[in-house]
């Protein structure tokens, strides 16, 4: 199952194999990053909101993309 990506597969693949550091130092060959496309799922807004709901869900951007989300718990 692939993630929620606002990114079509074949230039996920590019992003995998040019822009992260696991591609730029292993070069993974193609059947590596179809492997990890197929394993990894990423989770969306609302699924991180079901998870913590008892969180409060920051957004960490990058060019004005969203790059990821965290989790914060206030303390008690």
């Amino acid at each position: 199952m692939t993630g929620h990506s606002c990114f079509p597969l074949s230039f996920q693949r590019k992003l995998i194999r040019h822009f992260t550091i696991w591609g730029l130092v292993t070069k993974p060959s193609p059947a590596a990053i179809e492997s990890f496309l197929q394993e990894v799922r990423l989770i969306s807004l609302a699924e991180m909101q079901q998870l913590f709901p008892d969180c409060k869900i920051h957004r960490e951007t990058i060019f004005g993309f969203t790059k990821s989300y965290v989790a914060i718990r206030e303390r008690a």
